[in-house]
């Protein structure tokens, strides 16, 4: 099928469902990678390298809307998400570390952040984290996400 665009609002009342030909698993990142909207937003992305860098594009009118997930396969040991420098992020990541039962929230500052960096213990990282980075106007990526982490926790974002 082709690519096909909307002017309205689609309406589901009973969910979606791909299947078939067209269905495929989630892709893995195993290098450095530059997010490409066509190619890799709307889908779960699977990192296996434990210290890669993902590149988020430019957001434009066309790049608005754009949604990308991210599930860690493997402990970050300098794992870094990365905007153009002038996109910044927003929202909120939760780091929790599991045997003590102790968690924190985390909120960029919304004047430089434009990087979140995962280390695997303190910022978070460890296999299950999980992220999710929306592209919600010009110049402001939201993100959201559970990272799990270890030892005394600090704050993923910097910029």
């Amino acid at each position: 099928m082709a690519k096909t665009t909307f002017s309205g609002p689609i309406v589901s009342k009973n969910g979606e469902f791909t299947m078939g030909t067209q269905a495929e698993a989630c892709p893995i990142i195993a290098a450095p990678t530059t997010m490409v909207p066509e190619t890799h937003a709307g889908k779960t992305l699977l990192i296996s390298d434990t210290d890669t860098v993902i590149t988020l594009p430019t957001i434009t009118a066309t790049t608005i809307g754009a949604k990308y997930r991210f599930a860690l396969l493997s402990a970050s040991t300098g794992m870094t998400f990365v905007t153009d420098g002038t996109d910044l992020f927003y929202g909120a990541l939760n780091t929790s570390v599991s045997t003590a039962a102790t968690a924190k929230d985390w909120y960029p500052n919304g004047s430089s952040n434009d990087t979140i960096t995962l280390d695997g213990t303190t910022k978070g990282g460890l296999v299950n984290s999980v992220l999710e980075i929306e592209a919600v106007s010009t110049g402001a990526y939201l993100v959201s996400g559970g990272l799990k982490g270890s030892g005394t926790l600090a704050t993923p974002f910097s910029g």
